[in-house]
């Protein structure tokens, strides 16, 4: 699609926004009574410490609406962005001073009200909530938790209106008419049966303010990439994530890269038997071994075909992917994609060939 053709659609999405950020508002679910014992909205900043705990920070966005964000990771999540996790949900009130949390990269958690602190009870080791801070205190500086996830949720689309509600949570935001919508709305159109039928969709997507034609800005769901759609599931059914090894995974893209990928040239395949690699860099074949320990994972091409590229933007995608291929040391596989991560973050995504 060309960029005034792409220009066009988002204008026409852009026609009735106003609509869909009305509808945002008028499902809104009233918020908690605690909403205003708390003074919200409040973020708490804590420190895990427990035995086989790494100690990494936690910082928890409460929100007047009932939903919270969270992101965990050393340094508070700000030191190893390779290391850092992003997840958002909703709250609700238990018991007298109780706070129950259920989302993304959370599960379910019980925190206490104390003051100007959260608190979490006692708990054996094995108990998912003992990787949880004992005590959350009150931060002066309010954090939106801002940062792009991967989030999977049911998206439905009907009358040129967009909307994403997240599977864990049920958590609901309309999706704004910028970034890679159009793709997601493409993703949907391809995936649904009937019209207006949800579907479930996975994104890169962060969280946002946007303004409304009438009435206060509503959050809404910006999407940094469109992952895939699942035709016929829901979130109660399993996606199961593709194993590292034995799979076809093909380049999707390298953050700071100037040339995106051409096609499916680039290509990269891990063999459990003999720990060996090959693939492609879309120019040239190359071969290797790899050491993998849990989420540890080193790549080592060392052989590679020496055929010119039939393009200068061949060659550069060729150079960044065998950079990339250097200075991986990590991973991470969430359904059919692939992050290869280094020092700084992730340094190329990729996704299992269909």
């Amino acid at each position: 699609m060309s960029g005034a053709a792409r220009r066009s659609c988002l204008v026409a999405i852009a026609t009735v926004w106003s609509t869909l950020l009305s509808c945002a508002r008028d499902s809104e679910a009233p918020p908690p009574e605690a909403s205003r014992d708390l003074q919200l909205p409040a973020t708490f900043v804590g420190t895990i410490d427990c035995a086989g705990c790494s100690a990494d920070g936690v910082t928890l966005t409460l929100l007047e609406d009932g939903t919270f964000r969270v992101r965990r990771g050393p340094g508070g999540g700000e030191a190893e962005p390779s290391r850092t996790s992003h997840g958002l949900g909703r709250w609700s009130e238990g018991s007298p001073g109780e706070l129950i949390l259920r989302g993304v990269a959370l599960g379910a958690v019980s925190l206490r009200i104390a003051g100007d602190s959260l608190r979490a009870p006692a708990v054996a080791p094995g108990n998912a909530q003992a990787a949880f801070p004992r005590v959350l205190v009150r931060s002066s500086a309010l954090d939106l938790v801002g940062e792009v996830m991967e989030l999977r949720g049911m998206m439905v689309y009907f009358a040129d209106a967009a909307r994403f509600t997240e599977c864990a949570s049920g958590v609901s935001f309309p999706i704004a008419p910028e970034g890679d919508a159009l793709a997601l709305e493409r993703g949907y159109l391809d995936a649904r049966g009937d019209p207006g039928a949800p579907v479930l969709v996975a994104v890169r997507a962060s969280v946002a303010r946007r303004p409304a034609m009438e009435g206060p800005d509503v959050d809404a769901l910006v999407v940094e990439r469109f992952i895939r759609a699942w035709p016929g599931v829901g979130c109660d059914d399993a996606v199961v994530d593709r194993p590292l090894e034995g799979v076809d995974w093909v380049l999707e893209e390298i953050p700071g890269a100037a040339e995106a990928p051409v096609g499916d040239l680039t290509r990269l395949r891990l063999e459990r038997e003999g720990k060996g690699l090959s693939g492609s860099t879309g120019c040239n074949r190359y071969s290797g071994t790899y050491d993998l320990d849990g989420p540890r994972l080193l790549l080592r091409p060392t052989a590679m075909t020496r055929a010119a590229c039939a393009t200068p933007e061949l060659a550069s995608i060729e150079r960044d992917f065998t950079e990339a291929l250097r200075l991986t040391g990590s991973f991470r596989v969430a359904g059919e994609r692939l992050e290869l991560l280094g020092d700084a973050g992730v340094v190329a995504r990729l996704r299992a060939a269909s």
